[in-house]
């Protein structure tokens, strides 16, 4: 007995499949999605395409005789027709050309599983970023990328999650995209962060997930017992010149790893940043990016730019009032270290990003 071609039967049934899915998306079409006014389909290929791949995945053309050679096609069918437009999607963000609240308006046509589609697009936009950064000429921006690759591991283990207009009772936060100090996961807002800028924000982010006084900060000051015995002291003494030497070099240690997970991990994530942000100008990787050129150009005769970082960002960092930053040894001893620094030649360390910057 001859033996069976799969892949012949793959395609057969994809073929099959595909021409009920046109059938389904003429269907699909001919609804009328009253949603008001501003909720209109778009005629958009792009959501032609989602609306597409969610009636398929609600109704599958399965029945109970279906041989697994043909439930697996349409798996596999399913999936690609999801990656082919979540991809869609990306090369219209990265061009410019996605329209505030277009995504939003299609994905409201498809409320059921509309969360597979968000997290497959979070998944794409990352997955393609980097393979954009690693295919960089750039050798300052592949020796990052490699860096990334060893401390991160494969992408997949990345944890990242992408957020706009088009997720349900979205609210704008004050940050475009951010690094979580606890879970290690990376957020970015693609209704927030202008096209051009979306590559190197992401290096941004990544710098902070293979920073490793950023990690080593973040247990030292998370610290249960050491955080009660300095609220204790602090209740206590309001002069740090009271202080034993041993209770001294708790506290500085202690506030020193607030600002290493704080204004110390955005000091060496920018420097960093800007001098890869001058490499990726060189390859049409970005272009200029207005604010970040607006920084540059304060850069003073004989300034380095870790200088020029440190002095732009330490203003626009305040120092928190709550609960133990409340009480005056506190505040004072956090005011005299950052005060030293910032009059200092020199600066806190970049730590491993030297290794990167060699």
């Amino acid at each position: 007995m001859k033996r069976m071609n799969f892949n012949l039967i793959k395609q057969a049934t994809r073929f099959s499949i595909r021409n009920w899915v046109v059938f389904l998306l003429a269907s699909v079409q001919s609804l009328s999605f009253s949603a008001g006014a501003t909720e209109q389909v778009h005629n958009n290929s792009f959501c032609q395409d989602i609306q597409q791949w969610s009636a398929f995945t609600l109704n599958p053309p399965s029945s109970k005789n279906a041989t697994m050679a043909e439930i697996g096609a349409q798996q596999l069918l399913a999936s690609d027709m999801l990656a082919e437009v979540v991809g869609k999607v990306f090369k219209i963000y990265s061009s410019g050309n996605l329209r505030s609240g277009e995504l939003k308006s299609c994905l409201n046509t498809i409320p059921n599983n509309r969360g597979d589609f968000t997290s497959a697009l979070g998944a794409t936009f990352l997955n393609r970023s980097i393979k954009r950064l690693q295919n960089s000429r750039s050798p300052l921006i592949s020796k990052f990328m490699k860096a990334v690759e060893l401390e991160a591991g494969d992408v997949e283990s990345l944890l990242f999650s992408i957020s706009g207009h088009f997720i349900p009772d979205y609210e704008a936060g004050p940050l475009k995209a951010g690094f979580h100090r606890g879970s290690g996961s990376l957020f970015a807002d693609i209704d927030a962060i202008d096209p051009n800028e979306w590559l190197l924000i992401i290096v941004h982010e990544l710098s902070h997930r293979i920073d490793h006084q950023l990690r080593d900060a973040i247990i030292s000051y998370n610290n249960d017992a050491l955080v009660k015995s300095l609220a204790e002291l602090a209740h206590q003494v309001s002069d740090p010149t009271q202080l034993s030497s041993e209770q001294q070099m708790q506290l500085d240690g202690w506030l020193r790893s607030g600002l290493d997970r704080g204004l110390w991990a955005e000091y060496r994530a920018w420097v960093l940043s800007f001098i890869l942000y001058r490499e990726g100008l060189k390859e049409n990787l970005w272009g200029k990016i207005p604010w970040i050129e607006n920084v540059l150009s304060r850069q003073q005769a004989k300034e380095n730019l870790s200088h020029l970082v440190y002095r732009y960002l330490d203003p626009r960092f305040q120092n928190p009032q709550a609960g133990m930053f409340s009480l005056p040894l506190i505040q004072t001893e956090l005011h005299f270290i950052r005060d030293h620094v910032l009059r200092s030649e020199k600066l806190p360390s970049l730590g491993n990003f030297n290794e990167i910057l060699k």
